[in-house]
């Protein structure tokens, strides 16, 4: 069950710690914490609603044909 409502969960919990981030956390909050915090939550629903796996996915491509020796075609 929980695979397959994987993602509602997510944004459930997502809301439900947004909530909880009232204007006075957010003013003690550092510069730092805020932008991690934003990071995290960002990453967390790209992989979730399946963005990031292009972005991991065209990656590994790059790393992959990076490899590929070059042949010299001047000859």
């Amino acid at each position: 069950m929980f695979v397959q409502n994987r993602n509602a969960i997510v944004k459930s919990k997502q809301e439900e710690i947004l909530r909880a981030l009232t204007p006075d956390k957010m003013e003690k909050a550092s510069a730092k914490d805020l932008a991690v915090s934003y990071g995290i939550l960002l990453d967390k629903d790209r992989l979730e609603s399946g963005e990031s796996g292009n972005t991991v996915n065209n990656w590994l491509m790059i790393v992959q044909q990076s490899q590929i020796p070059v042949t010299d075609t001047r000859n």
